[in-house]
């Protein structure tokens, strides 16, 4: 998946896809010292209500069966239910994304104590969540284990860190200069395997990002 980014800081950014679709909202609110970035992530909606991440559909309780259906006939109710089966879901009863967010991650940045994670109902230091394998060239080297049960190792790009096969990269922004540059705009870029995984990895890169910058 290839995102482009809305500005020049990630950590104050939108993350669209090619064609235009917003996917995740990061605000940063501008400070001297440690603060809170907030992660939103697009949703699918129904006429603009959230049916939450299940994509299950329960059907309607079967009814108790009636004399004739004890006897091997169907009744007109499950005939019914028989038929949903068969019918193509509505596509209004599909949700869609309309352009409405909902709260993913907090990372609150400290600095005389562990910065923290907040996502999924947890609450994780950072040190915890990372582990960090000193130096490379690219800079601090970072570890974790995402919920798909691999590991992912962070040097400014990312690597699946059994095979060193790199998945991710970002590409900062550069101005226009005519003939002597072509501008483009910020992109975060992830092979389709890590698409499952894409919330975690918005989250560490932008902490990623951040720590760096200070």
């Amino acid at each position: 998946m290839h995102l482009l980014l809305s500005g020049r800081n990630p950590a104050n950014s939108t993350y669209s896809t090619e064609s235009g679709q917003i996917m995740y909202k990061v605000t940063t609110p501008l400070r001297l010292g440690p603060g809170t970035t907030t992660i939103r992530k697009a949703v699918g909606t129904i006429q603009g209500i959230w049916q939450g991440d299940s994509e299950t559909y329960e059907l309607p309780e079967l009814t108790r069966k009636t004399s004739d259906e004890e006897h091997g006939v169907k009744g007109s109710e499950e005939v019914l239910i028989d038929g949903v089966d068969d019918e193509p879901r509505n596509s209004m009863d599909v949700p869609t994304l309309e352009g409405h967010f909902a709260f993913f991650a907090q990372i609150e940045f400290r600095a005389f104590s562990d910065s923290r994670f907040r996502y999924n109902s947890l609450d994780v230091p950072v040190n915890t969540y990372f582990r960090k394998l000193g130096w490379s060239w690219l800079g601090r080297v970072r570890v974790f284990k995402a919920s798909d049960g691999q590991e992912y190792r962070w040097e400014r790009r990312l690597f699946k860190n059994d095979s060193n096969a790199q998945v991710g990269k970002y590409e900062e922004s550069r101005p226009h200069l005519g003939p002597i540059l072509k501008g483009r705009q910020g992109s975060f870029e992830v092979d389709p395997c890590c698409e499952p995984i894409l919330d975690e990895l918005i989250m560490t890169f932008v902490y990623i990002y951040v720590r760096e910058e200070d």
